[in-house]
């Protein structure tokens, strides 16, 4: 599931810059404050369902290989 894909993704790149470690749902929150602006609306899509507040549906795959896109940039640096 994309969902703890990236909310441990946050995760990782949050230890990666705060050496804290932080549960999926601080790590999602993390994300909100400290990503782009454009990933925010898929990081929280992804805290919102894992905290079951939405329905899961289908994430925009642009979106997913955007935020992926991202990761891969930052925590492989």
């Amino acid at each position: 599931m994309p969902i703890y894909f990236m909310l441990n993704a946050c995760r990782v790149l949050a230890f990666l810059r705060e050496r804290h470690i932080y549960s999926k749902d601080e790590g999602g929150m993390w994300g909100l404050q400290m990503l782009p602006g454009e990933l925010h609306e898929v990081v929280a899509q992804a805290l919102e369902t894992y905290r079951g507040n939405l329905v899961d549906r289908p994430f925009d795959e642009a979106a997913l290989t955007q935020f992926a896109h991202y990761m891969q940039q930052n925590i492989h640096t």
